[in-house]
């Protein structure tokens, strides 16, 4: 069977974004679309464009539904059907073929076969496939859960795990769940991978979700949704959801030890107490391998609400502490807090890029054991971030290897408000530590925190220097201290210590006093507050509609500044 497939384009800031560089935001400025670009170099601090900054993936996946050739077989579970459980199936299948289960039935657990070497994959899918949302549409457990097919866990072991090698599987329409009697599970839903593969041979690879539900309920706890010590893996039109530990922090998607892939992520539902997407934070047993080229997008990542107070322990959205060729585009980040009883040094925060040579199980006392490992290459363009105590906590450098570093980092044309919802705040919407070799670049955000906060704009601590750092053409408010350091203060002073040739220019720095900013006041400009920068709808009591921070025309803020809502819009792919 083969479903109508509506194949998705690959949008990037690269390509659809232009930036030119002027003196100030109400100084000379061009058209966005005028077909001209700029480029400057700085002494000490050579940027080209900054949008080009960092390498995008080299390998983007295929998640289409597979053709499948005639007079393939067709092998069906169910109650009345050839088998009545999904693993003799799936043992009895061959490259090519379907195993259909009938919408509702229930399997025990499964282990997905290495069946050699084979490009042709096996399927295995609810046989309600066509009442189902189409591809490109994200599941929707209201009116497609009594389509799916199931698969549940049992007290010990995943709903599917996967043999050394096991590839070419394309899973369509299934709910893939804890059973109602396990009030506790440990490990992953979905387990692609041990995590103990010492060569990339033994990984499970070539392996599609798409359109599954992925969960506990609300009552259960459980580790992870899906892992990914796995390569090419695509999760796609699928929702992952009700990840929750009260014990230790839980992850909806991560490879923490040998997933490398290439991996996409497009399209889903994502909601985790803990880390909502992870790579690394362990030790890596495959020598010298980052995970690599990934593609991730037009998802909706989000925390609960009653997570905020409840026993839950709470960390980011993203945490990366081994990553490269990483494409964040067209996501909405929303909801996350800092809260007393976490132990987790980024909970709160959007995104986390810590590179680590060593295990976060063991702490930073341990020996650094993987100098290979590199945060880099990282693009977060055209992506909404809101309603989050923090936003960026970057590690330029591991402490341990000097080598092992934060490198190649790209924000631009992000929608990034109400920062700093709760009284716990202590950091603001970048923060940057630990010394490191850049470049890291944020350009046209818009970036506002909640008026009552007294978080940061960029917050430098424990570091000697961040070097290459740009941050042009912003709009950003922020009531407390603005660029500032613990040793500096705000300002020109903490900008010239740590931030050796910065370009810093072309922002609105709403709500900021320029004589904190020396010469670099020539460079910017200063609306006193939120409602003076010009947006269509006035921002300073919420945001209901993030297409209302476009500027008004009788804005003095030149168009140029801040996010582009238009190439947000066209990102965000009309899901929200």
């Amino acid at each position: 069977m083969k479903r109508i497939v509506k194949m998705s384009l690959l949008l990037t800031a690269t390509a659809s974004l232009l930036i030119v560089t002027f003196d100030n935001c109400y100084g000379l400025f061009g058209s966005q679309d005028s077909g001209s670009k700029s480029s400057l170099t700085i002494a000490g601090n050579p940027f080209i464009d900054p949008e080009k900054i960092a390498s995008l993936p080299r390998i983007i996946l295929n998640s289409s539904y597979p053709t499948l050739a005639n007079g393939h077989r067709i092998l069906t579970v169910g109650r009345n059907r050839d088998y009545q459980n999904c693993q003799p199936a799936i043992d009895a299948a061959s490259p090519g073929d379907e195993v259909v289960i009938d919408a509702g039935f229930t399997c025990t657990p499964v282990v997905l076969r290495n069946k050699g070497n084979s490009q042709n994959y096996i399927v295995i899918r609810t046989a309600d496939l066509g009442q189902i949302s189409p591809d490109g549409t994200r599941l929707s457990p209201t009116t497609d859960s009594p389509h799916l097919a199931n698969i549940e866990t049992t007290l010990t072991a995943p709903a599917i795990t996967t043999e050394p090698g096991a590839n070419f599987y394309y899973v369509d329409g299934l709910n893939l769940s804890l059973r109602p009697d396990v009030s506790t599970f440990a490990i992953s839903i979905v387990r692609l991978g041990s995590g103990e593969e010492t060569d990339v041979i033994q990984l499970p690879h070539d392996l599609v979700f798409s359109h599954c539900w992925v969960h506990a309920s609300s009552q259960q706890e459980t580790k992870r949704g899906v892992s990914l010590n796995a390569s090419r893996v695509s999760v796609v039109d699928s929702i992952i959801e009700q990840i929750q530990m009260s014990t230790s922090l839980s992850n909806a998607i991560g490879g923490w030890n040998t997933g490398v892939g290439p991996f996409k992520i497009v399209n889903n539902d994502i909601s985790a107490s803990g880390n909502n997407f992870e790579l690394g934070g362990s030790t890596v047993t495959i020598q010298g391998e980052i995970p690599s080229d990934i593609e991730f997008r037009q998802n909706h990542i989000y925390k609960l609400s009653q997570w905020q107070n409840g026993p839950y322990q709470l960390g980011t959205f993203v945490y990366l502490t081994n990553g490269q060729r990483i494409l964040f585009d067209g996501n909405v980040f929303e909801n996350n807090w800092q809260q007393s009883l976490v132990n987790h040094a980024s909970a709160g925060f959007a995104m986390a890029l810590q590179p680590l040579s060593y295990s976060t199980s063991q702490g930073p006392e341990a020996p650094g054991t993987m100098p290979w490992v590199r945060v880099q290459d990282i693009n977060f363009n055209n992506n909404i971030v809101r309603n989050t105590d923090n936003g960026f906590d970057i590690a330029m450098s591991d402490p341990q290897f000097s080598e092992v570093v934060s490198q190649r980092l790209a924000f631009g044309n992000n929608a990034i408000y109400q920062i700093g919802n709760s009284s716990i705040t202590t950091n603001g919407i970048i923060l940057l530590h630990e010394n490191g070799p850049g470049p890291t670049a944020f350009y046209n955000n818009t970036m506002l925190s909640i008026p009552q906060s007294t978080s940061n704009l960029i917050q430098a601590e424990n570091t000697s220097a961040v070097s290459q750092f740009y941050f042009g053409n912003n709009i950003t408010y922020n009531g407390g201290g603005g660029v500032h350091s613990p040793a500096y203060g705000t300002g020109a002073a903490t900008l010239n210590a740590y931030f050796p040739g910065v370009y810093f220019q072309g922002n609105a720095l709403a709500g900021q006093d320029p004589n904190n900013y020396g010469s670099y006041a020539q460079l910017n400009t200063f609306p006193s507050n939120m409602t003076a920068i010009g947006f269509l709808v006035d921002p300073t009591n919420g945001v209901s509609n993030y297409q209302n921070l476009a500027l008004s025309p009788t804005s003095s803020t030149p168009p140029i500044c801040g996010v582009n809502i238009q190439i947000l819009a066209s990102s965000l792919g009309g899901q929200f």
